[in-house]
């Protein structure tokens, strides 16, 4: 099999970011369609805060590229302007559901839960980039911040979170 190379210009303006985590991913995305299930009805902001739920999930790997450039790397890597690139789409669009969401929606639980995903991705991130992502601890922070978005999904929805919510949550982290 013959390899081509590429131009760095070239090579990382095809560069795209996909989480890898399938596990991750599955333990993102139940907890929510399940509780969308349990709410019984289909809301606009369901939708909303699904694209803001996997923005936020998917932004980890872009800043893990740019934290490495600044903080590891020596010489410049060409995945790093492709890394900047999809961190601002994601930024934007997790900005603009937010504005939606608040819009419509009481701003203070949504509040903590934003803060909370933006804290949990930056201790993500650095401990990605430290290589300890896979320490037990971390590894049931992440099941207990992944299975959140039950809740998401239920403020979201209807703007606050029933008591079968907080079952759900429990459940899927468990």
């Amino acid at each position: 099999m013959a390899t081509a190379i590429l131009h760095p210009t070239q090579q990382d303006s095809g560069q795209i970011f996909v989480p890898r985590e399938h596990g991750a991913t599955a333990m993102l995305l139940t907890p929510f369609f399940a509780a969308a299930i349990l709410l019984r009805s289909i809301y606009w902001q369901e939708v909303v805060v699904l694209i803001a739920i996997v923005c936020a999930f998917a932004i980890k790997d872009p800043l893990v590229v740019i934290a490495r450039q600044r903080l590891v790397w020596k010489q410049p890597h060409a995945e790093t302007k492709a890394a900047v690139r999809s961190a601002v789409i994601e930024f934007w669009l997790m900005i603009a559901c937010g504005i939606a969401l608040l819009a419509t929606r009481d701003w203070r639980p949504l509040v903590a839960l934003f803060a909370g995903a933006a804290g949990f991705t930056a201790v993500a991130v650095r401990l990605t980039v430290r290589n300890r992502q896979r320490s037990e601890w971390f590894q049931v922070a992440s099941a207990v911040g992944l299975s959140s978005t039950s809740i998401a999904a239920c403020l979201a929805a209807v703007g606050e979170i029933p008591q079968w919510c907080w079952m759900l949550w429990l459940l899927s982290a468990l």
